[in-house]
């Protein structure tokens, strides 16, 4: 309790008695206790409880007045003490529950001016022991203590005798609104002669701070019912808002990740089918070419075919890449050299009005990344740049460059990998001069499936966000309608080294005319891998499931040269398919096939190769 109140409610009182939540005094003054009230005198009162300080006539009363404060309310009761007259005593329990004020004073004809300060002392102790303040019925602030001079940016004499819309200070809406002088909570509680409540506001102090308030006030009312005096608590809530906002945040994001990851799951099934039904396709195609004569009329239809299947191949890796699922083949390179090497591609991609700047930093450190996965990502990156660019063109750049990146810019970027720790990042910044995005556009950019063009079909930004975090990268996005876009692509840079230039010496060998088990639960692949195979000059046994694969490769056990084993079946999995096949033939060539990143968990084994 601050010392400004504290000689406030002695000058109403002869005594004031300051109890702890215990119900230990620690205050006493200002006056000696009368001795036939008190057991003791005010000097050594502190650290004594009720019951040791009031004499035994008094105890059922003070209990009586432990029970209402502990309620919240306020008590009061007088009594006679022989000779020395009639005393009244009051007691209020702060809404904190930290304090209890006792008064007690001799009691005298009733007047309205000890009924007015009883009712400021009370209303002081229920508003709270935030920032405290009195007012008068002009809206002249008489009291203010310390809380209240350090939420305003004041020292505490400089409050007082200023009016409650001094220029020192102003006070808003929640939306940035300069609040009105009608309809501030002062003239609120003044007209109505209603309480309120929580009434929240920012508020620019007198010290240049912006703060974010929660008001209470209360009227105090005479015999009339007139106003007399305003009574306001004011608490800060700016850091209380803050915390609440993050939260807020950070479950938004953690349900973001949640569709996210439950709308990658879906792709990367989705895709795995249509992937198995293109290899079928594609398979095919390439058959009927090897069987067609040069000149044959069908080509020009077969190429079209071809050209169809590969578009949808294309779509179906960008669901993988989504899905975070797709295969990669991870290798230390440098993304000025990448950015280099796929800038063809990217002229052919932007718009003939557009103007494209390639910026590559020379002498990037190295990176981990696939190198066909980021050039996608380049290319998805730039073409939806340049579909941004308005009516006429406009330019598009692309700048690579090393950044130092702490633990904040992790935070603020939109989508961050989950292994992705502060550190030295190659950053891929593609940024346009077009009409930019609202922030609902913005919002929503990288959702699947989502698209503001009517040709688009949402999955070029998805697939980014999961190649990136694949690699442990970061994305960030900077837009402002009217001005334009910036994406910005971290990659964490690698301790590995670059691999050798050096050209390797590859032997032709001759053409593989064993016989091939194909184990594929997918009908349509096995038809094609078998046709195939058999038109290489190779003898084929199918099975469609892991068990009848073990079962034909113990029937066919000596023939066998080598297995086509796809990854994903049901009952009998490839991998354990394989397992079983090592432990029979631990040097059985095997090519397993998968949509999936899955490569690496056969990196050990020599005889096995991953398609």
């Amino acid at each position: 309790m601050s010392s400004d109140l504290l000689r406030a409610l002695e000058g109403l009182h002869d005594l004031v008695l300051v109890l702890d939540a215990e119900g230990t005094c620690r205050h006493a003054g200002p006056n000696p206790l009368p001795s036939k009230l008190f057991r003791t005198n005010s000097d050594g009162a502190e650290g004594l409880s009720l019951s040791e300080l009031f004499e035994p006539d008094l105890q059922d009363r003070l209990q009586s007045v432990a029970r209402d404060t502990a309620r919240g309310c306020s008590a009061h009761f007088s009594f006679e003490l022989g000779e020395a007259g009639r005393f009244e005593l009051e007691a209020v329990r702060s809404q904190s529950g930290e304090l209890t004020v006792l008064g007690v004073r001799r009691a005298e004809p009733s007047s309205a001016s000890s009924s007015l300060e009883l009712a400021v002392l009370e209303q002081i102790m229920e508003t709270g022991v935030a920032g405290i303040f009195v007012l008068d019925p002009s809206g002249t602030i008489i009291y203010a203590n310390c809380a209240a001079a350090e939420i305003l940016g004041l020292a505490g004499s400089d409050l007082v005798n200023q009016r409650f819309d001094s220029e020192d200070w102003t006070c808003y809406d929640l939306d940035g609104t300069e609040t009105p002088v009608s309809e501030h909570p002062v003239m609120q509680v003044l007209e109505s002669k209603q309480p309120v409540h929580d009434v929240r506001k920012a508020l620019d102090t007198a010290d240049g701070e912006r703060k974010l308030i929660s008001i209470n006030g209360a009227p105090v009312l005479d015999a009339k019912g007139e106003v007399e005096r305003l009574v306001f608590s004011v608490r800060d809530i700016t850091r209380e808002a803050q915390e609440v906002d993050l939260r807020e945040r950070m479950n938004r994001e953690m349900e973001s990740l949640a569709r996210l990851d439950s709308l990658s799951m879906l792709a990367g099934g989705v895709a795995h089918d249509f992937n198995n039904i293109l290899v079928g396709m594609l398979g095919g195609a390439e058959l009927v070419r090897e069987l067609l004569a040069p000149d044959h009329p069908a080509r020009a239809a077969l190429e079209l075919l071809e050209q169809g299947a590969l578009r949808a191949s294309e779509l179906t890796h960008q669901l993988l890449a989504f899905s975070g699922k797709s295969r990669f083949v991870v290798g230390p390179r440098n993304l000025s050299a990448l950015v280099r090497e796929t800038s063809c591609l990217l002229e052919a991609l932007v718009s003939k009005e557009a103007n494209l700047l390639l910026a590559p930093a020379d002498d990037l450190p190295l990176i981990d990344i696939d190198s066909t996965q980021v050039g996608q990502v380049i290319m998805n990156m730039v073409l939806n740049a340049s579909q941004a660019l308005r009516p006429g063109g406009g330019e598009i750049s692309v700048v690579t460059r090393c950044v130092d990146v702490c633990a904040e810019d992790l935070r603020s970027a939109v989508h961050v990998g989950e292994d992705a720790r502060p550190g030295q990042y190659v950053v891929l910044e593609v940024s346009d001069d077009g009409a930019g995005m609202p922030p609902e556009v913005a919002a929503r950019v990288f959702d699947p499936f989502y698209s503001t063009k009517p040709e688009g079909h949402g999955l070029g930004l998805a697939a980014v966000i999961g190649v990136v975090r694949a690699h442990h990268g970061f994305v960030r996005l900077q837009t402002e309608p009217g001005v334009g876009t910036r994406f910005s692509l971290g990659f964490p840079v690698t301790t590995s080294s670059a691999p050798s230039e050096r050209a390797a010496a590859v032997k032709a060998k001759e053409p593989f005319r064993g016989t091939v088990l194909i184990v594929d639960d997918e009908s349509f692949v096995r038809t094609v891998a078998r046709r195939i195979l058999e038109h290489a000059g190779c003898r084929v046994h199918t099975a469609e499931d892991g068990a009848a694969g073990l079962a034909t490769f113990a029937q066919h056990r000596e023939e066998i040269d080598a297995v086509v084993l796809d990854l994903s079946m049901p009952r009998i999995s490839g991998a354990d398919v394989l397992a079983e096949l090592r432990r029979l033939s631990p040097e059985l060539p095997v090519v397993v096939t998968s949509g999936f990143a899955d490569e690496a968990q056969f990196a050990g084994d020599p005889a096995t190769r991953f398609l």
